[in-house]
């Protein structure tokens, strides 16, 4: 009997998504997906920007496998604007 395999998901990405990514992980900001007892998702956040202090920070949400690639994307993205308005100011 074959394996069931899943479908790729539909994951948006441009060079802003990979510029942001890039920017975080130089300045030690890190997302990772974290699963749940339940098969659903939780991001995690990893921010030691401006600080020696590791913050761990905790989405309230949960979400699919699928959600969650794209909300990793979109929160790079999110991130990579806020702290880099804050530099060129």
């Amino acid at each position: 009997m074959p394996r069931k395999t899943k479908s790729p998901c539909n994951v948006f990405t441009s060079d802003l998504h990979y510029e942001a990514m890039l920017w975080c992980h130089n300045n030690k900001i890190y997302i990772k997906p974290r699963g749940t007892k339940k098969g659903e998702v939780q991001i995690e956040i990893h921010n030691s920007y401006k600080n020696s202090k590791k913050r761990v920070t905790f989405s309230p949400e949960t979400y699919t496998q699928c959600e969650s690639q794209q909300k990793i994307w979109d929160l790079y993205v999110k991130l990579f604007v806020k702290y880099k308005k804050q530099i060129t100011l």
